[in-house]
């Protein structure tokens, strides 16, 4: 008989997370064959168990010891639960953080706030707070929510994903109560954080479309939470299917709570088609309020995944920069002075709001004092297209250098 469920955490803050939860699954899919299973019986006495657990985690293997684990606790009932947390309790047999993510899992399906509570007081097993909360989600997601809600009992190194997993056992349950959750981690960064790793686990889960669908069973009368669900599921929407994408922001396009979606669908296209699909599509929606910052996000995503290509993208557009492209613009001059400082110079004339302008030059002198001050100060001396505030911040910033200098060498 095959044991097998696959809950990946995506968007986990950690790779040890993530490495520890494929472990687990991996060993639940193992066939439990007479040639596999732990030689402990069905119902085997209290003795055995604790002989079978030690004689697991004495192994010096970890995913032989991991999968032993996760075999042998298949076959165990909620009755040897005191025997298996006094083996994993033991200061001898020192469990590592992954055997730990195993049992407290196990134990979770029998107990989850028992669990937790457990978990809360094992400082080794704290990385399992996640497996916890996922098997709670699905069995009393409502408690969860409000024990994860409240705040203070979970540390913040392990909310992100213990919420993320949270929401992924809600899903899986179908129970209802969710919205009002999602509500509530709307209103902060790190909820959004959650929201966009949560719209990963659906699109894997549901696909694109049943993605769309999923979200129209949340509309409800909340523009705000909509609005934010929108930008957090766009990506991996698009990411999956353009397609999709394109028919989320058709569909959404003109209303208030999709002004965001331009630069969510344009940079799930760089990941599914490259950057250069990507400005294409979001440079013909040419009468979108966001077209400005959607151009810079998208091109600043395809420069980190593809600089050669970006970068020769917007040089072969440097003859005229169009008002639209400025503020990807900035992200090229940033890479372009590395190589050629005086090339990138040139180009800042294409920023069209002074402020912007004088503070983009005066980020690429002091990038190029830093590197070359003999070089910088000079060109600095001699530019005649320096504005008088530029030439005195820089002077001012050169003097209080020197002086820090000669402060060095009295010492």
């Amino acid at each position: 008989m095959s044991r097998c469920r696959f809950s990946l955490g995506l968007g986990a803050r950690s790779l040890w997370f993530g490495l520890v939860t494929l472990l687990v699954a991996l060993a639940g899919c193992q066939e439990t064959t007479g040639d596999t299973v732990s030689p402990v019986a069905a119902n085997p006495a209290i003795e055995d168990v604790e002989s079978a657990l030690r004689g697991v985690l004495s192994k010096t293997v970890p995913f032989e010891r991991i999968a032993g684990v996760s075999q042998l606790l298949e076959r165990l009932g909620q009755d040897e639960l005191e025997v298996a947390r006094a083996v994993f309790e033991s200061p001898a047999l020192a469990p590592s953080a992954a055997d730990m993510a195993v049992f407290v899992a196990w134990w979770s399906r029998f107990d989850a706030p028992a669990a937790f509570g457990w978990t809360s007081q094992n400082a080794k097993s704290g990385g399992s707070f996640a497996v916890v909360f996922e098997q709670w989600g699905r069995d009393d997601p409502v408690g969860a929510a409000l024990l994860l809600g409240a705040g203070g009992r979970v540390d913040a190194g392990f909310l992100q994903d213990s919420n993320v997993a949270l929401l992924r056992g809600w899903l899986e349950s179908g129970k209802p109560g969710m919205r009002s959750y999602l509500s509530s981690l709307a209103g902060s960064k790190s909820g959004v954080k959650v929201l966009e790793s949560f719209g990963r686990i659906v699109v894997a889960r549901r696909g694109p479309k049943g993605t769309i669908e999923y979200l129209d069973s949340l509309s409800g009368n909340e523009p705000q939470l909509m609005g934010k669900l929108l930008f957090a599921f766009a990506r991996p929407i698009t990411r999956a299917s353009p397609e999709a994408g394109v028919a989320l922001f058709e569909r959404y396009e003109g209303q208030q709570l999709g002004v965001n979606l331009l630069i969510s669908i344009g940079e799930g296209w760089v990941d599914a088609r490259g950057g250069e699909s990507a400005m294409t599509w979001v440079w013909e929606q040419k009468d979108h309020p966001r077209l400005k910052a959607a151009l810079g996000s998208v091109y600043r995503r395809w420069i980190k995944q593809d600089e050669e290509a970006a970068m020769s993208w917007m040089e072969e557009r440097t003859d005229f920069i169009p008002p639209e492209l400025e503020s990807a613009l900035i992200t090229y001059l940033g890479k372009k002075s590395q190589e050629d400082i005086l090339r990138a110079l040139e180009l800042r004339k294409w920023i069209r709001q002074g402020l912007v302008r004088r503070d983009v030059t005066m980020k690429l002198l002091r990038d190029w004092r830093r590197r070359d001050p003999d070089a910088a100060n000079e060109w600095i001396d001699n530019a005649t297209t320096l504005s008088d505030y530029v030439r005195e911040q820089l002077a001012e910033e050169k003097g209080k250098s020197q002086l820090r200098l000669q402060g060095k060498r009295a010492r």
